[in-house]
């Protein structure tokens, strides 16, 4: 059985988020590789701006599938690393520009 054909068997289980502790709708399921916890998408990509890792194992993401009911279909979601760069005031009172990175994975 393929990972997909997986988590197509479990897309009607009715699962918590860990991160959020609410039931997920089927519409909002995010399954991730390679342990395969379910997270809402929403929590999970908060979770992917800090940090690239499994909230409950701290594996490392390798893909993350979403579900999508209108093509009946989990879909991989690719993880994007995004540089910004924002101005800030330091602890002088002056402006400087500082640089983040960001890992996000929608």
């Amino acid at each position: 059985m393929t990972i997909k054909e997986n988590l197509l068997q479990r897309i009607h289980e009715n699962e918590d988020c860990p991160i959020c502790m609410g039931i997920i709708k089927i519409e909002e399921k995010v399954y991730i590789e390679p342990c395969n916890h379910v997270y809402c998408i929403w929590c999970l990509e908060k979770w992917c701006m800090a940090k690239r890792i499994c909230p409950i194992d701290t594996l490392k993401l390798e893909n993350v599938y979403v579900y999508n009911p209108v093509e009946a279909e989990i879909k991989v979601v690719e993880i994007k690393h995004v540089l910004c760069q924002f101005i800030c005031r330091d602890s002088h009172n002056k402006f400087k520009v500082m640089t983040a990175e960001f890992i996000y994975a929608f």
